[in-house]
């Protein structure tokens, strides 16, 4: 099932989202150029270099390394990367608890799958808030273009982000069962999926504009946190529902827990919020983007890609 659904996603990706890759578009651009008579001797970046120097083998390995090196080194991509990891592997982990949790209202399987509805609300409310935030940033750029900071990536997430707390910390005490609604704990994991999206797309957004020419070293960093701390949440999620607490009252213990635990990994965005561009000003990688974009009037610098 999730290959089918990943294939057409990848099918409908190609089919419908322009290319955003400045290199690729500037080649075809060139190619255009070049077909229509108007300047036939212009070469894109990539047209311009041969095949062995598009395909260097130092080149590919620094390249390959490079989203160790900066989640290891750079402060912002660890931190930032940690939080949205520890934010998915939430999602697994306490996703773990709903078949007791639910069994406690007489849920059966298909009602239990149900139960997931409120994550997706959650999910469509966060885009439609994280949406409006990103129609604010192309307001505030087109009137201010060269004192908008990336930071302001990080101002929606000031207030989502604690969502993710609360959530869970509602969650685990009105997971206990009758006399309490079972509509409750949905309301609660409804603000945990605001949330949980709110952090991926925002701090993906901060990187992106942090790092530019080397956001996808540094988005790769979160990937690597992401997928590593979700994938190690299969291993306790499972026994720490089971063990937590004092017996006949583990589910809402376990919780609690987690709940703790999103308190501390959120305290970085308000860190980076307020403090990143003196982060920044040390960080090698973002100090490079910087001195660009004050050469450059302070424009994004595009011309180079993701490279060493």
């Amino acid at each position: 099932m999730q290959l089918i659904f990943g294939g057409a996603v990848q099918i409908l990706h190609f089919l419908t989202v322009p290319e955003t890759r400045v290199t690729v578009m500037i080649d075809k651009e060139a190619q255009r150029r070049r077909k229509t008579g108007e300047d036939p001797d212009v070469y894109g970046p990539n047209e311009a270099r041969t095949v062995r120097q598009r395909f260097a083998v130092r080149e590919i390995l620094t390249i390959w390394a490079r989203p160790f090196i900066m989640f290891a080194t750079e402060p912002i991509v660890l931190c930032l990367s940690l939080f949205s990891g520890f934010s998915d592997a939430l999602i697994f982990t306490f996703l773990e608890s709903y078949a007791p949790v639910y069994a406690q209202w007489g849920f059966g399987t298909v009602a239990v799958g149900l139960a997931f509805v409120p994550i997706l609300v959650g999910y469509v409310v966060a885009y439609a808030v994280f949406a409006g935030f990103i129609r604010r940033d192309r307001r505030l750029r087109a009137r201010i273009p060269d004192e908008i900071q990336p930071e302001s990536r990080l101002f929606g997430l000031l207030f989502t982000a604690p969502l993710l707390t609360l959530g869970l910390f509602s969650f685990a005490w009105t997971s206990t069962g009758p006399p309490l609604p079972w509509i409750a704990p949905m309301i609660c994991s409804a603000a945990i999926g605001l949330a949980n999206f709110a952090i991926y797309m925002a701090t993906i957004d901060y990187m992106v504009a942090a790092y530019g020419p080397y956001a996808a070293s540094a988005t790769g960093g979160n990937a690597l946190a992401r997928d590593f701390l979700a994938g190690v949440a299969a291993l306790y999620a499972t026994p720490m529902y089971q063990n937590i607490g004092p017996v006949g009252r583990h589910l809402p213990y376990a919780s609690t827990v987690l709940a703790c635990l999103a308190f501390v990994f959120t305290i970085p965005i308000y860190v980076f919020y307020w403090k990143g561009p003196e982060i920044r000003r040390r960080s090698r990688f973002a100090s490079e983007l910087a001195v660009g974009r004050a050469g450059n009037k302070g424009r994004r610098v595009s011309a180079v890609s993701d490279a060493p």
